[in-house]
């Protein structure tokens, strides 16, 4: 009997020690601030100015959670491995990736074969701002001249935008769910310049539907960005193109941007659903690729661009199969699309476009 209740006391002294060492172990950090700093040292917490981190690299290696904030220094470049972070926010406290301190924006440079400035892949509840942004060491794509497309129509899978936001899921599975989904992320007062390929672009899965991997993304606000001197766009905003009516890019935004300068459009949308592209200026836009225009949109439903300013958009060559370098379009498949009080003016194409499927072209369009 004695030996009954001894082990019963070892037990239960046990399980109160374990108890206690549940009790103190320290809660989660929250709302954290994290810094990076040209002159700073990966070594450190990351938690102050004092102890700033020095790379992109090291930052991506924390996971983010709900009122996280990582802030680069004003009037540092920070080049390399570009940031990735992972980790979501929440509706009412989203990670923030922004800057502090004074000077020149921070600039981050993705140097590599096909390397981002910034990639947000399956990520929740993001606000970047106030950065400038570009990128160095991808090869651009060669361009196949009739129609002003990349030779290699697989070249999302691989291809980085300086700004490249992703919802991806695994092979095979359409209907991946929140793990594959990029929701809620605000762009806001960001340059974006100099890419090899888009500036800042979205993409809900691969857009070759035989390539069987999807995504989505919902509810992206780009606002007060200047995305120039792009190979391809300023913004590209698309999905999977199922030749269906399907919509794996919704409720996004382009406001108050100023899109120039780049080798394809200054903003396209589409596959999206409910869109707008609302006090922007879309101008010399076209520099490479043939059948660009300033703002438009195509294969989405409810899209609507307004007040804004489309001129100076160009083709790159002039011959038997220029087309579009136009101002603004309701191209093919759109449905419910609305183009009102905008300015279109010295372009070398139309000032408006409203495009549907040529006869025989097959899709359920």
């Amino acid at each position: 009997m004695k030996d009954v209740l001894r082990r019963g006391a070892l037990i239960m002294t046990a399980l109160l020690v374990v108890s206690i060492s549940v009790l103190v172990v320290p809660p989660q950090a929250a709302n954290t601030t994290y810094y990076v700093d040209c002159a700073g040292n990966d070594n450190n917490t990351g938690t102050s100015t004092a102890a700033a981190w020095r790379t992109m690299a090291r930052a991506s290696q924390q996971t983010y959670g709900p009122g996280d904030s990582i802030l680069f220094k004003r009037g540092c470049t920070f080049s390399g491995t570009g940031f990735k972070p992972t980790g979501n926010g929440s509706v009412s406290a989203p990670v923030t990736i922004a800057d502090y301190g004074s000077g020149n924006l921070p600039q981050l440079d993705g140097v590599g074969a096909n390397e981002p400035a910034l990639l947000l892949l399956n990520v929740q509840n993001y606000t970047v701002r106030n950065l400038d942004l570009t990128q160095h060491g991808q090869t651009p794509q060669l361009i196949e001249t009739q129609h002003g497309k990349d030779q290699d129509q697989n070249s999302d899978e691989y291809m980085r935008a300086i700004v490249h936001i992703l919802g991806l899921g695994p092979v095979g599975v359409q209907s991946c769910g929140e793990a594959c989904t990029v929701r809620n992320v605000t762009l806001e007062n960001l340059k974006v310049h100099d890419g090899s390929w888009n500036g800042i672009y979205a993409g809900s899965g691969y857009y070759q539907v035989d390539t069987k991997t999807y995504g989505y993304v919902d509810n992206l606000v780009i606002q007060n960005v200047e995305a120039w001197n792009n190979h391809k766009s300023g913004v590209d905003v698309t999905s999977t193109y199922t030749k269906t009516v399907t919509y794996a890019s919704t409720n996004i935004k382009v406001l108050n941007s100023h899109l120039h300068h780049n080798g394809a459009d200054g903003v396209v949308l589409g596959p999206v659903d409910h869109g707008l592209i609302d006090g922007n200026d879309c101008s010399y836009n076209g520099q490479n690729r043939n059948a660009r225009l300033g703002c438009w949109g195509w294969d989405s439903h409810d899209l609507v661009i307004q007040f804004n300013e489309a001129h100076h958009n160009v083709a790159p060559f002039y011959n038997n199969v220029t087309r579009d370098s136009g101002g603004f379009d309701c191209d093919l498949g759109s449905e419910d699309c609305v183009m009102q009080y905008n300015w279109s003016h010295d372009n070398t194409g139309e000032g408006f476009l409203i495009m549907t499927w040529p006869i025989g072209y097959g899709f359920s369009r």
